[in-house]
Order: C-alpha cells, then structure tokens, then sequence
C-alpha cells in the first residue's frame, strides 16, 4: 500500500450520494502511482478506485495531481490538474474521465459561476505568466493575456444594454514593464479587443470582494493609497482617519456597502477603519479599534513567532454569523515590542453596532465543570 501524503475530499453536493478523493504521496518513484482517486456512489459506504483513467498515456506511468476542481453550482464537473506533465483530465458524470494534453502549466483553475463548460487556467510557471481560457472543457483554448498578476470574475449591470441584467465581466492585473500594474476589463473575456477597457492604471495591486474592487497606488516611499469602486462604479480614494503612514491594507470585512479595512501603521501597529459616507471622489474611513491584531507579513511582526507559522496576511476580526452588526476582535497591549507578540498580549474585544464602540468580551464566571473562573484585564 502507498502511503498517503495528503487526501483531499469533494462531496458533490445536497441531493448526491458522489464524493471523490484524491490522495497523494509526493514522496512516489518514477512509474508509481504518484496519485490515487477514489469515488462513491453511495455517500462514502464503498469506494472504487479509478486511478488507472489517470494515466500520462500508453508506458507513460501515472498523472501527478496536484489538485482537483470542482464547479460552484455543477458539482460534477471537475477538472484534475497535473501541473507537471501539463495535462488535465475533466469529468462530468461520476467516474468517467478525459485526458487532455496541454501545452501551458494549468497551475490554478477558476469557473464561470454561470457556464460549466468555461473556465480559465493560469501559468504560474511561465515567466511570462499567461492566463487561458477554454469554452468546451479544456478540448481548445485561447490565450487571454500575459504578465497577468491577478483575475476575478466580476459580475454587473452591462453598460451597452442596461436592461440586459447581469453580466459577467473578466477583470485582471497586467503587470506593466516599469514595475507597476494596469486594471483591464473584459464583456468578452478579453476574445474580442474592441470591449476591453483599461479600469485604471499605474496600480500596485489588485483584488476583488463580492462587488468591490481594491487598488492600492504607491503615494510616498513608505506609503500606499487605496481605491475602491462598487459595482464597476469609479474608483474612489479612501481617506483615513490617521497621519500616520499605510504601509498595507487587509480587507477584514464586506457587509452590504460596508467595508472594514486594516491598515498597516508601524511594525508593531495596525489600526482597523470602516467606511463611512462619500466625499466628492473620496471615500471616508473612521477609525473603529486601534491596535488590531494583524498580521503582515512584509510590515508587522516580522520578527515574531508568526513568521514561522502563517505566510499571508490575516486579522483576527470575526463577524458573529446571524447577528447584525456584532464583531469579535483582539486587540493588542500598547507598548508591546515587535518580537514579543503572544496571547498575553491580546485583549477580545466585541462591537454590537458595526464597530462604533468597542468592549472588552466578559470572560464566564464558572467553566463547564462549575469551577470558577480566573480571568481579569491587564494591560
């Protein structure tokens, strides 16, 4: 028996007894099963193994698969990919498998939410790092564009027939040969040139929440501004409540029209902000909870514990699911040095009207045995 690496499980969804496993074993040698793929059709009582459809070809030996992928509302089209061997195999019926050789790297794979047979592969391992897209399921692809940097799916009214309804746009970061990033946007998925339009330009980065978009512009040597459009509206400047310089910005929260926002002070210091009215062609941001707890990983703590653990950015900022307008966050001490961040130095916080005010969350006074609890506030 091989030993198993890593395993990963797909259940096809409510009203399906299918579920697929993927099991991998990195450490396999040349014409071993390097993968292995299970699938159900009885709700995990008994599985079949159909690793033999994965192979590269006739003596070739076995598919390298890295990850599988799976369509947001057609759950069983899924797409295996073997970044190594440039191939992928697509399915859509339980147990039914198709090589596909391709001549890029397929190294992240996103659906059209509305059309299971469309889908974009990224190449995260050519320099010049191309997006494809595919409209029959990986049997022919186009090329989209290079230098991509980041894609979203971003979905709004059309401009050119309002009463169309909803549309799904392609919008991706092209990275620019003087070091920074240009917007563009696409109705035809960048297929036909003359409805690309150029959303804003001289961008350092990037990225797309629910119908937001965020851009960050470089405005200083150790300072970023951000902009933001709704709805494929215009981008407009944030101002924050601080004199102090954004170094980094983490979306930690999207409720209808409002945004929470940490930001990046100082190595030890991150504030969160939420969105308040427009101003002109800004966007103000009151302060909500000073000393957030979050990480950056090219600004804050970057000489603590956390460098070991976590590789991207995060906020311990929790929205209570169900109640509207409850957040839990931890706050750190003031006065706290760079490297000596722990849980000792946290504070939980709670809000019940959309971070106006900030408490500290009260501890229980017995645990579940009935003992009493020792937990007192210092700082």
């Amino acid at each position: 028996m091989t030993a198993i690496s890593s395993l990963m499980v797909h259940w096809a969804g409510e009203g399906s007894d299918v579920i697929v496993c993927l099991a991998r074993n990195i450490n396999s040698k040349l014409n071993q099963r390097p993968s292995a793929v299970y699938i159900s059709n009885n709700y995990g009582d008994t599985f079949e193994n159909i690793t033999n459809q994965f192979e590269l070809g006739p003596n070739k030996g076995y598919a390298t698969l890295d990850k599988f992928y799976t369509h947001p509302k057609y759950n069983l089209y899924m797409v295996f990919a073997d970044v190594t061997n440039q191939m992928i195999y697509t399915s859509t019926s339980p147990g039914t498998v198709t090589r596909i050789k391709l001549n890029f790297h397929p190294s992240n794979i996103t659906f059209h939410e509305e059309e299971p047979l469309t889908f974009l592969a990224y190449d995260m391992v050519d320099p010049e790092k191309k997006l494809w897209l595919t409209k029959d399921f990986g049997q022919t692809w186009y090329k989209v564009h290079e230098y991509v940097k980041a894609f979203y799916w971003v979905t709004g009214p059309d401009s050119s027939d309002p009463a169309a309804g909803q549309t799904t746009y392609l919008a991706l970061e092209r990275g620019e040969p003087k070091g920074s990033s240009t917007v563009l946007l696409s109705k035809s998925l960048f297929q036909n040139p003359r409805d690309t339009s150029v959303l804003i330009e001289d961008v350092d980065n990037f990225q797309v929440r629910g119908d937001f978009m965020f851009v960050t512009r470089k405005s200083g040597r150790d300072n970023l501004d951000l902009y933001i459009s709704h709805k494929k509206g215009e981008f407009l400047r944030a101002q924050f409540q601080s004199e102090m310089n954004r170094r980094e910005f983490y979306i930690a929260d999207i409720t209808d029209t409002q945004v929470f926002v940490a930001v990046s002070h100082t190595q030890s210091q991150a504030n969160l902000y939420v969105s308040q009215a427009e101003e002109g062609r800004s966007l103000k941001f009151a302060l909500s909870l000073e000393r957030i707890f979050c990480y950056f990983p090219n600004t804050t703590w970057r000489d603590s514990w956390l460098s070991n653990v976590a590789d991207e950015t995060f906020a311990d900022f929790h929205k209570v699911e169900g109640l509207n307008g409850i957040y839990i966050a931890s706050q750190v001490f003031s006065n706290v040095s760079e490297g000596k961040i722990g849980p000792e130095h946290l504070m939980t916080m709670i809000t019940f009207d959309r971070g106006g005010v900030w408490q500290p969350l009260a501890a229980p006074l017995y645990d579940e045995d009935g003992n009493r609890v020792n937990c007192s506030i210092v700082s």
